[in-house]
């Protein structure tokens, strides 16, 4: 599993167009049997709320609280025509192991907003006709419940999920939003997610996602 510039792996910092396919979770394997680029990308297909991303972007979801949360600036994002890219204030370090590639990453203050899911779920640009995607961009900078800033931080004790031990991915993330009406909120979110790549079965999953 891995995680953006924190997470995304050296090598992937891939382009940069899209959000994320609608599943809950991506293939075990990825289609062209490459190993799996900064996210939880060889996870299990049948897994819950779990973090992906896709290029310089990334997302959590929560669809049975009808909730998603875009960590990256959505009124400004690149493949909307902004000049942002999701990549900026990230940092992450590489730790090789004898049995292991362990990451850890971490964010500068970075943009976070929270939609519904029903509203504007996940998406892969690219795909999208121009003017469905025009439709999605301004759905962005309009239908979002909360926004504002927030610090990430991640880590995986197995960046290219190897087979024969369970993997193991976390984040914390924590900063302050504001509501439709300015009223301001602690934002808090975090998951715990260990899986057995040989059977697919997921050991512990535990997200946590608090705005009070």
């Amino acid at each position: 599993m891995r995680l953006l510039s924190l997470t995304y792996p050296a090598a992937l910092i891939l382009a940069s167009a899209c959000e994320q396919a609608p599943s809950l979770a991506p293939a075990v394997n990825s289609p062209d049997g490459a190993p799996p680029s900064f996210s939880t990308a060889n996870g299990p297909d049948n897994a819950g709320r779990v973090v992906r991303f896709e290029a310089a972007v990334f997302l959590t979801e929560y669809p049975d609280r009808d909730l998603v949360v875009r960590h990256y600036n959505a009124e400004d994002i690149d493949f909307c025509g902004g000049s942002t890219s999701g990549l900026e204030s990230w940092a992450f370090q590489d730790v090789l192991t004898p049995g292991a590639v362990v990451e850890l990453a971490q964010s500068g203050e970075i943009p976070v907003y929270v939609y519904r899911f029903s509203e504007v779920p996940p998406f892969v640009a690219e795909e999208l006709p121009p003017e469905v995607l025009l439709e999605v961009c301004a759905d962005l900078k309009e239908k979002w419940i909360y926004r504002g800033t927030h610090h990430f931080r991640s880590h995986d004790n197995d960046l290219f999920g190897d087979p024969t031990r369970a993997n193991a991915f976390g984040f914390t993330a924590e900063g302050t939003v504001f509501d439709r009406a300015g009223g301001k909120h602690a934002y808090r979110e975090s998951l715990v997610f260990v899986w057995d790549p040989r059977t697919g079965r997921v050991i512990r999953e535990s997200p946590v996602l608090s705005i009070k």
